[in-house]
């Protein structure tokens, strides 16, 4: 009679559980096939349509999203270096639609899909319509952030320039490959992707500068900078996870009520995956990072009680116990989508990660001084290129080092 009525009992905590996830899948699948459904289109001729979204330029060539009443989605067109558009710009364009294909083990479709993009063009020829479409929103964030890159342009030479901005925007564009191989050799590609780290420093800074404020209008006045910072950057599903738990958080703080990160992450991945489930089958940066913050929750705090014998000046014990829980925990993902694990990882993360906050905070007080005086922004900038001249040195030596990464064929 007891283990029936403890089987029922279990059955009514399981039913809402087993229901919910059930519903969490339909919905999944639902979404994936919305998702994926597309219309073939033509394959070539004239179309016009307007940029959506914020211009990628390159040495080869410049990166725009378009799109056109004729494709379903949005379609990515490659034209020339020069003449330069900008977002909100709508063009007349003849060039050549074709689906994208895979690029060997790269899974360059589904890549493109997660964005909305289901064809690529190439241009040959692009004529200006108009220039007043868009938000204006929007081009604003984009001439900001044209300002800022100037800024670091003027304040660092290569490859430092396009360290800090992978530091303080997530960009990897201006790195030679030498160096984006080093990174990934010794497993520190993750400190130029956004993360928590970044929101929390957006969330400081804005706090501290509206000090004045109310509480309740600075929870909102800095959950809307967060916002805006994650535009800024380039809304990649790692950035708007951090942006949303940051702000879960902040909002919790607010009302003092106790922040359940490991809630905070489900629910941010809940409500991510159906947005847009894609991002949880092949955005790369959204697992690592999710997974890295999982691992942050759940392994750590076993791990940092198996790590006593390890001192804690310098933040050591600290700094070996997140970066061997973020690395199990991402471990798969590694070996699945980039066929290689870093065996020195932790060793370089010990060295590096602590400089990472002083070289950070380095780079806005360059970029906020330069605004005031050029000379002000590059004297700091001085001292934070000596720091990122370090830790490429760091990263540089443990890259050479023999068996300092498996790969895996």
């Amino acid at each position: 009679m007891v283990f029936c009525m403890r089987k029922v009992v279990c059955a009514q905590k399981l039913g809402p559980k087993i229901l919910f996830v059930g519903i969490w899948i339909s919905c999944l699948i639902f979404r994936y096939g919305m998702i994926l459904s597309q219309v073939e289109g033509i394959e070539g001729g004239q179309f016009s349509g307007c940029i959506e979204e914020e211009v990628d330029a390159r040495s080869d060539g410049t990166r725009y999203v378009f799109s056109f009443e004729e494709v379903l989605g949005k379609v990515l067109v490659y034209g020339p270096k020069y003449p330069l558009y900008e977002y909100g710009d709508c063009l007349e364009i003849v060039g050549s639609l074709i689906n994208p294909e895979n690029k060997g083990d790269f899974d360059y479709i589904n890549y493109l899909r997660r964005y909305g993009i289901y064809k690529i063009m190439y241009v040959d020829s692009m004529k200006l319509v108009d220039e007043k479409s868009g938000n204006i929103f929007l081009k604003s964030v984009y001439k900001l952030k044209n300002i800022v890159e100037g800024k670091l342009d003027k304040a660092f030479v290569e490859p430092y320039k396009s360290f800090m901005a992978g530091l303080l925007m997530g960009s990897r564009r201006g790195l030679p490959e030498h160096l984006t191989n080093d990174f990934k050799k010794v497993g520190l590609s993750h400190i130029m992707a956004i993360s928590g780290y970044n929101i929390t420093l957006v969330i400081v800074m804005i706090s501290g500068f509206f000090w004045f404020l109310k509480k309740d209008i600075r929870v909102i006045v800095s959950s809307v900078f967060v916002i805006i910072f994650v535009i800024f950057v380039g809304m990649s599903a790692s950035a708007v996870r951090a942006a949303v738990m940051g702000i879960l958080g902040l909002f919790a703080l607010r009302y003092e009520r106790k922040y359940d990160v490991a809630r905070g992450l489900l629910i941010t991945v809940f409500v991510m995956s159906l947005w847009n489930p894609l991002i949880v089958f092949y955005d790369a940066g959204f697992q690592l990072s999710a997974l890295a913050t999982g691992g942050l929750i759940y392994i750590y705090p076993w791990l940092k009680e198996r790590l006593k014998l390890l001192p804690e000046f310098f933040g050591i014990r600290e700094t070996v116990g997140g970066s061997l829980s973020a690395q199990i925990a991402v471990l798969p993902i590694m070996i699945f989508n980039f066929k290689q694990i870093s065996l020195l990882g932790v060793f370089a993360n010990v060295m590096i990660l602590p400089l990472i906050p002083f070289v950070m905070f380095l780079g806005f007080g360059t970029l906020i001084l330069s605004f005031l005086s050029e000379k002000l922004g590059m004297m700091m900038g001085f001292l934070a290129y000596l720091l990122m001249k370090l830790i490429v040195v760091i990263i540089e030596l443990f890259a050479k080092i023999p068996f300092v990464n498996i790969e895996f064929d």
